[in-house]
């Protein structure tokens, strides 16, 4: 077992939980990098994030605040508040960030995360990444990150609905992910060129 023992606390580190002093969850993701690795420290702060509970300028306050008294772990977050822009969109499950991570270290266009597709006024789904240029969604799919049957069976008539108004859906399977990535991305790139070729000679009969 790891623990972390911080001396150190100002009166906006910590904060009160059903009368428990604890500290705030910027601190707490500053704290985390002296004690597990990055990419762990990467899931939390994302998991931070989409609920809210802190913001990327905090952290940047934070960190200027924290990170120039030699103070472990501040490095790390630094390094993740690097790779995130203001206006960045956290994914919604480590499976998804595992997903990003593949195509973010690939050679591969950066996609949209959390895309709300519509069909002029009409809503049809939101997509865990998207090139909407080209009407490609890829979706993280896997049963052990659904809830349950009926969140798994809505996913299911949602995806139908985007190939309804002309969207292709990659799906990307959690034993493919962890056994064979690099599969994953010739796929995606190949869809990619697929699609590109198609919308390509779409335009220039209709030029």
């Amino acid at each position: 077992m790891i623990f972390h023992c911080s001396k150190r606390f100002e009166p906006q580190d910590t904060t009160v939980i059903d009368s428990i002093p604890v500290t705030t969850v910027s601190r707490t993701l500053v704290d985390l990098g002296a004690v597990v690795a990055a990419d762990r420290v990467g899931v939390a702060l994302d998991d931070a994030l989409r609920r809210g509970l802190t913001s990327i300028p905090l952290l940047g306050r934070h960190l200027a605040r924290l990170g120039g008294h030699g103070r472990r772990g501040a490095g790390v977050l630094r390094a993740l508040l690097e790779e995130r822009p203001v206006n960045y969109v956290p994914t919604h499950s480590e499976f998804e960030a595992l997903v990003a991570k593949i195509i973010d270290q690939s050679s591969l266009p950066a996609p949209r995360r959390q895309y709300e597709v519509y069909e002029g006024e009409r809503f049809i789904a939101r997509v865990d990444f998207a090139y909407p240029e080209l009407k490609l969604a890829i979706e993280a799919d896997s049963y052990t990150w659904h809830s349950g049957k009926q969140e798994w069976k809505r996913d299911i008539l949602r995806r139908n609905d985007l190939r309804v108004v002309g969207w292709e859906v990659y799906e990307v399977i959690w034993d493919r992910l962890k056994t064979r990535p690099g599969v994953i991305i010739r796929d995606i790139g190949q869809l990619l060129s697929e699609r590109s070729r198609t919308f390509r000679k779409s335009a220039q009969k209709e030029g």
